[in-house]
């Protein structure tokens, strides 16, 4: 909840907004909103959602072509069913988006024959079929193999739950009612597939889940049937405009983990014993020496900077006590001269020697000519 609107992603519930931009910003006020934007020139750049012909008679050279804020992604279920038609007739495609993971199945058929688009089992491409689309926004690089859970409720009761033991991508039925209908209402069972590294569920389980109930699972009209896999999620994806479309008694959960692959850099910068003990630091020498011996001596044929200016020493020794007729005074008195640095950066150089990068230290690091110091870095892209 926001203080300028109900939802201060702008987004529904179940959505996740891509950027995150215009946070509880008021959207009734003119020009709150944060929007994208790209100026027409000779590129012919331009947003996916323009067309060619809108994009050269649309817009004059130097015109903003201007997107919107926020973006979202949320889950999506398609049903198909088979009194809808195959996936392909007459040159028409009447499933677009299994037909499009065809070839994705088919390549996972040495995981389980259940992956096959058609065999023995089942056509996909003509068969009742059910498939849930998850966004990577939802889970990162991929899904963890086994971390899959559905579940179907009926009046809050578990009436069945899918899982991966096996982690080999077969949804099986594992628990609820059907466990103690027995195997005839689906417990054991293959209730579809997982593709786990792009983000889609087929769901093909047509059986019965509980018997006794019935609701407009199937059918964008008054027909009720018994609940199903097929079902699952519906009142998301199907047709919505039938006035008695919502399935009040019917519920379902999906949980999954997510993992993400970073490519990780590991860089290691040695700095050896009797190398890289001098500083550039104003401070690495001593003060009250005189401007003078700073200046470096320059003529039309030569450059050199003065050899006798003092190093600070920094090296301490034991505290000592100091007395006199008047005060007894604690000091920390200074041991013999060595030179010493503390290591505070590393740049990072390219192969022309620019500057690309600089780590920073987190405390920086005693360094003294006996000292031979690896750092080792790491960079996320």
């Amino acid at each position: 909840m926001g203080v300028h609107h109900s939802q201060s992603l702008h987004v529904p519930p179940g959505h996740i907004s891509l950027h995150e931009m215009n946070v509880d910003r008021n959207a009734s006020a003119s020009k709150q909103l944060i929007y994208p934007f790209i100026t027409k020139e000779s590129g012919i750049s331009a947003f996916k959602t323009v067309s060619t012909t809108n994009f050269n008679s649309g817009y004059l050279y130097g015109e903003e072509i201007e997107g919107s804020y926020p973006l979202s992604a949320s889950l999506s279920f398609d049903l198909y069913m088979n009194a809808d038609g195959a996936d392909i007739v007459d040159g028409s495609v009447n499933r677009p988006r299994i037909l499009a993971l065809k070839n994705t199945l088919n390549h996972y058929k040495y995981l389980s024959p259940h992956y096959e688009y058609s065999s023995a089992l089942g056509n996909k491409g003509s068969d009742n079929i059910n498939i849930v689309s998850i966004p990577s926004i939802f889970y990162g690089s991929t899904i963890k193999k086994g971390s899959v859970s559905l579940k179907f409720y009926i009046s809050g009761t578990l009436v069945g739950e899918l899982q991966d033991p096996h982690k080999n991508g077969e949804l099986i039925q594992v628990s609820g009612s059907a466990n103690d209908l027995g195997a005839t209402y689906g417990s054991g069972s293959v209730a579809g597939v997982v593709l786990y590294n792009e983000g889609f569920m087929i769901l093909t389980g047509s059986w019965k889940l509980d018997p006794a109930h019935t609701e407009a699972y199937l059918d964008v009209t008054d027909t009720s049937t018994p609940p199903s896999w097929l079902g699952y999620g519906q009142t998301v994806g199907r047709v919505q405009s039938h006035a008695n479309r919502s399935l009040h008694s019917s519920s379902w959960g999906l949980s999954f983990e997510g993992t993400n692959y970073v490519p990780t850099l590991t860089m290691l910068a040695n700095a050896p014993a009797g190398l890289f003990n001098h500083s550039n630091n104003p401070t690495f020498t001593m003060h009250g020496q005189g401007e003078s011996i700073y200046t470096p001596v320059t003529s039309s044929v030569s450059y050199f900077e003065k050899d006798n200016v003092e190093i600070k020493n920094t090296v301490s020794s034991s505290w000592g006590v100091i007395e006199s007729s008047n005060q007894t005074d604690v000091s920390e008195s200074s041991g013999s001269f060595q030179k010493q640095v503390y290591i505070s950066k590393v740049g990072i150089y390219d192969s022309k020697k620019n500057l690309i990068a600089i780590a920073k230290l987190a405390k920086p690091i005693k360094k003294t000519e006996q000292d031979d110091l690896t750092v080792k870095m790491k960079l996320d892209f």
